[in-house]
């Protein structure tokens, strides 16, 4: 059975150009002194979006908000997928059963093992389906 947890991930807009991911990676460590424990970026149209679960998100927060204001904090839920077939098919399956809708969905390592992340309508009853 796959369990999930919830948990806070950093939202953080930011312009898309060169230089970007690399100016928002050296913020956490370098002056955040964190760890990045899952994340994922995109860019469209000059804008820039990042989405990270860190080991110190309120330090993260501090150090990214002088450059990059547009920041918030958010739950998700990390599930603890096995990297086989069919496991992101049946979370779904029972997140549409309950009539879940899914903002997003990614998937990454988290403490080294396999992990779907994922943000729904209402992830309080999300996680109440996967808590047992």
């Amino acid at each position: 059975m796959v369990k999930a947890i919830l948990t806070k991930e950093i939202s953080i807009d930011t312009p898309n150009g060169v230089g970007i991911a690399a100016k928002v990676a050296q913020l956490v460590s370098g002056q955040a002194k964190a760890n990045i424990r899952a994340a994922w970026a995109s860019g469209v149209n000059g804008s820039g979006h990042f989405s990270l679960i860190t080991d110190a998100n309120q330090k993260v927060m501090d150090a990214l908000k002088g450059e990059f204001p547009k920041l918030k904090e958010q739950d998700v839920l990390v599930f603890d997928v096995k990297n086989a077939l069919g496991d992101i098919a049946m979370v779904t399956e029972q997140l549409s059963k309950a009539n879940l809708n899914i903002n997003y969905l990614y998937t990454t390592y988290v403490d080294e093992k396999p992990a779907l992340i994922l943000s729904t309508d209402d992830n309080k009853k999300a996680l109440g389906l996967f808590s047992h």
